[in-house]
């Protein structure tokens, strides 16, 4: 048997919920999985959280982030809470939905100032109207609308991540 034919050892508990996910016919448990996992860090946990959110948000059956925080106590601390508010950010908009920057992060007044500059500084904003081909005319991020350059811009300003995702390239630049 070569090493092409043989199976991946699934090790690490943010590959197996992923894993879960891929198998099952509807959500895993999230919470009963954490629960079977006591040992695992705040950040994995973060992993395999915003891992079931996206897929939730991706199947359209999201659940509310105030979920997580109320069954997930390790992640209510404020960074866990602007990592992963965040991530429900980007969910929302990148599954039709185009939540404002401001109202979005007023929702969560115990974060909202990180909130705020963290999704200002990652230049995530889906409130921006759209044309007629669903691309944005423009960007609101401090509150003043900004015409876009009509060339991408040189890789060099792209962030560096988004979220806990490294970002490499735009989509459709090679």
């Amino acid at each position: 048997m070569s090493n092409a034919d043989q199976p991946t050892k699934i090790r690490t508990p943010a590959q197996r919920f992923a894993a879960l996910w891929e198998s099952a016919n509807g959500p895993p448990d999230v919470f009963a999985f954490l629960a079977e996992h006591r040992e695992m860090s705040p950040d994995v946990q973060l992993e395999i959280v915003a891992r079931d959110q996206y897929c939730r948000w991706k199947a359209g059956t999201p659940l509310p982030v105030d979920d997580y925080f109320a069954r997930c106590p390790d992640l209510a601390t404020p960074a866990y809470r602007v990592e992963l508010i965040c991530e429900e950010f980007v969910c929302r908009g990148t599954f039709g939905e185009k939540p404002d920057t401001a109202e979005f992060a007023a929702a969560f007044p115990d974060v909202e100032d990180q909130l705020l500059d963290t999704l200002r500084s990652k230049a995530i904003d889906h409130s921006a109207d759209m044309d007629n081909e669903g691309t944005p005319d423009d960007v609101d991020l401090e509150g003043a609308k900004r015409p876009l350059q009509s060339s991408p811009p040189p890789t060099e300003a792209l962030p560096q991540a988004i979220g806990r995702y490294r970002v490499e390239r735009i989509l459709g630049q090679g």
